[in-house]
């Protein structure tokens, strides 16, 4: 089981909060445990490309918020995060009524964390997976105060 510290998922909750973009494509966060966040966006015509699927660039941002917010949650709760690297695998079109990103944490080091993040479309109760990402999460140790 991977540690947490204090209250992280109300840490989580006000720091997802502080991020304008999540406003703006009306994003909830879905589960949180230690290591794991889902995130969760409705299907909007302002969010697609050319062929009415959600844009690649909303499904890397929806996987790296994941990712981000699943390392956070076992972060010290003076600590941040920042994202230093990813790769992200488009599998399917992205095409459904929401879309769903899984972050969890593969290892969870001093000053960074490996963290894999799936997405999925949803249409009904019918799941697609439509990427897979891997991603470097730096830890900034006492950057919490640095939020907005």
């Amino acid at each position: 089981m991977m540690k947490t510290h204090g209250d992280y998922k109300q840490r989580i909750v006000d720091s997802f909060n502080k991020q304008g973009l999540m406003q703006v494509l009306d994003c909830k966060l879905g589960a949180i445990s230690a290591g794991k966040v889902e995130a969760i966006i409705p299907f909007s015509q302002g969010l697609t490309q050319q062929h009415g699927y959600f844009h690649g660039g909303i499904t890397g941002t929806m996987a790296d918020n994941a990712a981000g917010f699943a390392a956070f949650s076992l972060c010290e709760a003076a600590d941040s995060v920042v994202s230093a690297e990813y790769k992200i695998n488009f599998l399917a079109p992205a095409q459904g009524e929401f879309m769903i990103a899984r972050g969890e944490v593969i290892k969870s080091g001093r000053s960074l964390l490996v963290v894999k993040s799936d997405v999925y479309t949803k249409s009904g109760d019918q799941e697609r997976h439509v990427a897979t990402g891997l991603f470097s999460i730096m830890r900034l140790i006492g950057g919490a105060q640095k939020e907005i």
